[in-house]
């Protein structure tokens, strides 16, 4: 990979990154007491609502998934290797994907549930679920695409399309993870794929599910096998993995849950949110490296952490959750020093 070819792109989102919210607006948010005081706050951003759209879940959404497309759209646009906006656009592209299988194998309309994100149009999505065919879609994606409707053809089930779809997306990231000549992308992708197999064994011990039913929902692309995944969590030792892999300690803040994956008592959603904060906290420490492309990753899972926190806190108002819930459940805001 050519760093140098990140320079003009860095450049902009130099400029660009003046437009995220600080802590500073987000307390505001938390804190109002009325539609019309979030709008005024939000008034000058990106996310400018009227008081009437801010009551409407759908609007909200469809708001905040704008803001996510237009950053992508600027990141493919000028990135001089369209894998590094994959890294983070993928999830979008197999969402789609397996809504759509889904919709074939059902008959049923979901299409509210695609998001119109990432370099593939959802037209070409669909022409590839429906024909298992596709010039425009890489092969192995359709390769995937064709194992997958076998596996729903075999067990009449839409289960097998989740986990199908599931791990193809983790497939294709660590192919990724070959590809791209960057210690610091690789790490983040190793990460995603590590703590998605450590939440899933998590959550799996936690509704006392067998091991075979675990290893199913797992991916293959781990650091370590899924039977020593798995163990590492039925002995509590997700602490231990995770001072192995950590390459930077955290602050005072993420004291807890470090505690609580030593002790066994961390559950399956604080490894989620444990997951976020690392990649911001590697991204923040690293983003400095010259013609690198971590700015680019910095700068789009930041707004990605942007979109959730602000989901969270407009749909805790809407739900009159406590404020100070919502604030916990908040992730890093771009940045901040973790």
């Amino acid at each position: 990979m050519d760093g140098k070819n990140y320079s003009q792109i860095n450049t902009s989102i130099s400029v660009k990154e003046n437009s995220f919210l600080t802590r500073e607006t987000f307390n505001q948010l938390l804190q109002a007491q009325s539609r019309d005081v979030i709008a005024n706050t939000l008034n000058n951003t990106d996310y400018a609502m009227t008081p009437e759209e801010l009551n409407e879940t759908r609007l909200i959404e469809k708001r905040l998934m704008r803001v996510l497309r237009d950053q992508y759209d600027f990141a493919y646009q000028e990135a001089p290797d369209p894998r590094i906006v994959d890294i983070f656009n993928l999830v979008y592209v197999y969402h789609n994907l397996k809504v759509l299988m889904k919709m074939r194998a059902t008959g049923k309309d979901l299409e509210d549930l695609l998001i119109d994100i990432g370099r593939y149009s959802i037209n070409d999505l669909r022409y590839a679920v429906t024909t298992l065919e596709s010039t425009v879609l890489p092969d192995y994606i359709v390769d995937e695409l064709r194992q997958t409707w076998r596996s729903f053809e075999d067990y009449q089930s839409t289960e097998a399309i989740d986990v199908g779809i599931d791990l193809a997306y983790f497939h294709h990231l660590s192919e990724y993870r070959k590809e791209i000549d960057n210690e610091t992308v690789r790490h983040i992708i190793q990460m995603m794929i590590d703590f998605f197999n450590i939440t899933t064994a998590k959550r799996g011990l936690e509704q006392d599910r067998p091991n075979a039913f675990i290893y199913e929902l797992m991916s293959t692309k781990g650091s370590q096998s899924m039977e020593e995944m798995l163990e590492l969590v039925r002995n509590n030792e997700i602490g231990a993995w995770f001072d192995r892999v950590n390459l930077f300690p955290f602050g005072k803040q993420y004291d807890r849950y470090v505690t609580k994956m030593h002790n066994g008592t961390i559950t399956a959603g604080e490894l989620e949110y444990l997951r976020d904060a690392y990649i911001a906290t590697v991204l923040d420490e690293t983003h400095l490296e010259p013609f690198s492309p971590t700015p680019v990753l910095r700068y789009l899972f930041g707004k990605e952490m942007e979109v959730k926190n602000l989901r969270l806190v407009l749909l805790g108002y809407l739900m009159d959750l406590d404020t100070k819930r919502v604030e916990e459940r908040m992730r890093p805001v771009y940045g901040e020093t973790i």
